[in-house]
């Protein structure tokens, strides 16, 4: 039953057990918090679908998200809106020096393509974070895994370094295989093991 403070009370085998985090949301939807906060067998489930239906709220959900997705999510929403702040402020020093055409050498000369690249690789890495976390919540993964979230934090921290080591030491340009074989893992893993199976 509905208490009033929202909570769920599962009188099953003789108990009288309260689910922390349980709530009824403003778009007609009921959440249990943290699914490691409680443990549910499938009879309280149903019972608790049942309940919802009977608060008359029309096609309401009980949805249940883990602890660890919530921490994937915020970790690379976190992290993708660091390298978006980070793009605009190396833009910004970049635009105190762009209009001397033989800054780092000119235009179209290696150290400032390499400082160009590794300005646009903090928004383009940045969106990719904060589209993987959008498509964890998309697809309602309840416990992803951590590695792609791992590895695309990795790829947006160490790809703006490699760029701009290798911009005043080229003979350092096998570092890229750090940055690109980690956002080939998280993309490849991502795909084919949290979306596709």
């Amino acid at each position: 039953m509905f208490s009033s403070d929202n909570a769920w009370h599962s009188g099953n085998a003789g108990a009288n057990r309260t689910l922390p985090g349980l709530a009824r949301g403003g778009s007609g939807q009921i959440h249990v918090g943290n699914l490691s906060q409680c443990e549910m067998d499938i009879d309280e489930l149903t019972a608790l679908s049942s309940v919802a239906r009977g608060t008359g709220l029309a096609g309401v959900n009980v949805s249940f998200r883990s602890r660890e997705a919530n921490s994937v999510e915020s970790a690379n929403v976190i992290a993708a809106w660091i390298g978006i702040l980070l793009g605009f402020l190396s833009g910004a020093l970049s635009g105190l020096f762009f209009h001397r055409t033989d800054w780092l050498g000119g235009y179209s000369s290696w150290p400032r393509r390499m400082v160009r690249l590794g300005h646009i690789s903090f928004f383009g890495l940045g969106f990719v974070n904060l589209g993987y976390a959008l498509s964890v919540r998309h697809f309602s993964l309840e416990t992803p895994s951590p590695l792609p979230s791992v590895l695309f934090i990795g790829g947006a921290v160490t790809m703006p370094v490699c760029c701009y080591v290798c911009a005043f030491a080229r003979g350092f340009t096998w570092l890229f295989v750090v940055p690109v074989g980690c956002l080939v893992v998280a993309s490849g893993y991502f795909l084919f093991v949290d979306l596709l199976t």
